[in-house]
Formats: structure tokens, C-alpha cells, sequence
């Protein structure tokens, strides 16, 4: 086996490791309503479409949710890929059971991974309008758990990675700041440490940027895409309230604008 295929397969192993936790989470033992009305082996089919036009992000994630329960899956579109309502992206076929246990979790993971992708792909047109060489960079400032769904959207919108967590790159805030008593000899400290990485410093603005980097000269800049500033500031994930149903405002955490759910399973007619 190569590198390539064993990091692959390492990945995968991953990815299965963190969806099976979704699927035990929501169903960790049985699930009582389907099983109590005896429907768990007759066949059904499920499928995934816009209700408006949307980007699709987490559809892979949603397929491999749906295989690891036991259902059959066809992918019709690629993360990324800009579909109307009604379009369909993908298609799953498998036992009541199969279906019930996988349906909701599938569901959330696309319309989150979807509503992230939206919000990126508009943040990334709007501020490129103003200044081409634009990136829209995710954060650390998911939901906790989300990690992989966060990132297919981001990716799927068109975004990049500023920083996977703690362990891949090293950042200064002043909530570290606080902690040395003398922040000169830390800084020099901490490059000594990892001396093949680069070290990034956060500064509130240039009367704080006298610290010992040596050579360091902090440009004078203007805020960021300021004539287009209202239309791309936002989370990336909270959208307006009117998004969600009625019924659900008021208890339930914002949901992203563009929903991608599984429509109603339906029972496969037998032959």
C-alpha cells in the first residue's frame, strides 16, 4: 500500500469514526418507533433536494452516513455544485430501519454544511466586487463536534482553512499575553520551540506591534473591504430568524437559509 492510499484510508477511518458517534448519539440503542410498529424490513427510498437554490456541501458525508446504516446510495451532485429547488442530490434505498436511523442526522449534517456554503459562497462574491484577491478564512469558532461539517461547507462556498486548531499552527492572542512576565523573552522563547514554524502574533492595532520580531514593520492598512463592509460582515451559520419555521423560533437554534432536506421516505412498492 502507498502513501497516498494509507493516508486515505486513515482519513476514512476517521470520517466513519466521527459519523458512527452521530448516528449512536441520536439512536444508541433501538429505535422504538419504528420497531413497535413492526415496520423496520419493509423497503423504502429517501430524496435529497433543495427547496431553493442552494450549494451543495456535505453530500459525501450524508452518503456515508446512509451507507454505514445499511442503505443503498446515488450521489447526483458534488459539493460545490450550485442546484435549483427541486434538483435532486442524492438518493438513498434501504429498510425502514435503515432509513430511520440514518434520515434526521443525515439531514442536519446537509443543511448545516449547506447553509455554511451558501454564506461563504455570498461573503466570497461580495467582498471579491471590491477587491479580487479576497479569501473568506474559517476559524476555530465552530460549534464544538462540527469540525467536519463546518469544513465541507467552508470548502463547498469556497473558503479556506485559517486554522484546523491548536496543534497545526501557532498563534499569539493577548490571552497569552497576560500570562508572561516578560512577553519579549516568551516570544523568543516560543520560536526557539519550533523553530521551523512560522509564528503569528495578533495585534489590537500598531501601537501594539513594538514587540522583538525582528525586521517586523507593520503596514499601514485601511479596514477590510470597507465600502462593501454591511453586505459581508455575518456568521457564517446564523441566519435571520425567518428562515425557520414558526413553531420552532423561539426554541430552536437558528438553522442555515438554505436547507437541503431529505424529503418524506416513501415505501417502495413491492415487485
Amino acid at each position: 500500500m502507498n502513501r497516498v492510499s494509507t493516508v486515505s484510508s486513515c482519513c476514512s477511518h476517521r470520517t466513519d469514526a466521527y459519523l458512527l458517534r452521530l448516528l449512536e448519539d441520536d439512536c444508541p440503542q433501538l429505535d422504538l418507533t419504528t420497531i413497535g410498529l413492526g415496520i423496520e424490513k419493509a423497503e423504502g427510498v429517501v430524496t435529497a433536494a433543495f427547496k431553493r437554490k442552494g450549494i451543495v456541501a456535505g453530500a459525501m458525508l450524508a452518503k456515508r452516513l446512509f451507507e454505514l446504516s445499511g442503505a443503498s446510495v446515488s450521489v447526483y451532485a458534488e459539493d460545490g455544485a450550485s442546484l435549483a429547488a427541486g434538483e435532486p442530490i442524492l438518493r438513498a434505498e434501504g429498510s425502514a430501519a435503515a432509513l430511520h436511523a440514518v434520515y434526521k442526522t443525515a439531514q442536519c449534517v446537509m443543511e448545516y454544511a449547506c447553509g455554511i456554503a451558501l454564506r461563504t459562497r455570498e461573503m466570497l462574491d461580495a467582498a471579491r466586487a471590491v477587491s479580487p484577491g479576497v479569501q473568506i478564512a474559517l476559524t476555530r469558532k465552530h460549534a464544538p463536534g462540527t469540525k467536519p461539517i463546518a469544513y465541507a461547507g467552508l470548502r463547498a462556498g469556497g473558503g479556506i482553512v485559517h486554522r484546523f486548531g491548536l496543534s497545526d499552527s501557532i498563534l499569539v492572542f493577548d490571552q497569552h499575553r497576560v500570562f508572561c512576565e516578560d512577553f519579549d523573552r516568551s516570544l523568543k522563547r516560543l520560536q526557539a520551540e519550533s523553530p521551523e514554524r512560522k509564528v503569528a502574533v495578533e495585534a489590537g492595532g500598531p501601537e501594539s506591534t513594538s514587540c522583538s520580531a525582528s525586521g517586523f514593520r507593520p503596514r499601514r492598512s485601511r479596514p477590510f473591504a470597507a465600502r462593501r463592509a454591511g453586505s459581508i460582515r455575518g456568521s457564517l451559520s446564523t441566519p435571520p430568524a425567518e428562515s425557520m419555521p414558526a413553531t420552532q423560533r423561539s426554541t430552536q437554534p437558528r438553522a442555515p437559509t438554505c436547507l437541503s432536506p431529505l424529503g418524506p421516505i416513501s415505501r417502495r412498492p413491492s415487485m
